[in-house]
């Protein structure tokens, strides 16, 4: 894909900050679907994310912006999505929420599922799935964001309570602000838990569903070692003498009311 001027990332950028700003709530885990419906806001959020399907050259390729913008557009359209389809209890309850619908960037068609697994997912072969989200033909995959950061997994929201917190992304400074969506996923919203004096810790499914980008399970002891707060959870987790658990992940829609 061509570059962009950056000023349609840059408006639903900052839609997307007023939303989560105004709608978002426990460490931005927590979103208020029902008070977003009939907000004016709502009607902004889709003509940013209408913004940038309109530019003919499609996202920017410059790896900062690049993630920035797809990390952005992924998230708002996942709102967008949930509002939409009238989710009120859980997006399993949406028939394939992920793949329903498309967005058309660059001339390419994009659904949730291309963008998380293929686009910002290395083009890893998603969980329980047979083949990789695009083939090598597939004219998508030179938008893939390469080399692959495990951080993104952490920033990708899914609408759940079990799942990453909303966060905004920027070009500048993108390092920093996905090793805070990191840290506040392992230390905030149950990415790992146990006790240090027992024989094992618990962690989010999430880094079995993807051990693969971690760098296999060594590299998620390793990971989540250097994020984790508790030192003695990081020094039991880099001694590899306790035993893995994986936490329940709830799947519920991670739904709230905001009171005024």
């Amino acid at each position: 894909m061509g570059n962009v001027t950056g000023a349609a990332a840059e408006r639903l950028a900052t839609v997307l900050s007023e939303a989560a700003s105004e709608f978002g709530a426990e460490e931005g885990n927590r979103f208020d679907y029902v008070s977003l419906r009939v907000s004016p806001l709502l009607g902004e959020l889709k003509a940013a994310l209408e913004g940038m399907a309109s530019e003919e050259a499609g996202p920017p390729t410059e790896r900062s912006a690049a993630i920035s913008a797809w990390l952005n557009f992924h998230n708002a359209a996942l709102i967008s999505s949930i509002v939409d389809r009238g989710v009120t209890r859980t997006v399993r309850d949406a028939r394939g929420f992920e793949q329903a619908r498309s967005w058309r960037l660059g001339g390419l068609d994009y659904s949730l599922s291309d963008i998380r697994h293929g686009i910002l997912g290395g083009n890893r072969r998603p969980p329980y799935r047979l083949r990789r989200p695009f083939s090598s033909r597939d004219p998508r995959v030179s938008s893939v964001v390469t080399p692959s950061d495990a951080r993104l997994r952490l920033a990708l929201c899914d609408g759940t309570r079990s799942g990453p917190a909303l966060f905004v992304y920027s070009p500048d400074g993108i390092d920093e602000q996905l090793e805070q969506a990191a840290t506040v996923f392992v230390n905030h919203l149950g990415g790992v838990a146990g006790c240090p004096g027992a024989s094992w810790i618990a962690l989010s499914p999430l880094f079995a569903w993807h051990s693969r980008d971690f760098g296999g399970p060594r590299g998620v002891r390793a990971f989540l070692a250097d994020r984790v707060e508790n030192e003695a959870v990081a020094q039991a987790l880099r001694s590899g003498s306790h035993k893995i658990r994986l936490m329940e992940y709830d799947w519920g829609l991670n739904k709230c009311v905001i009171s005024k």
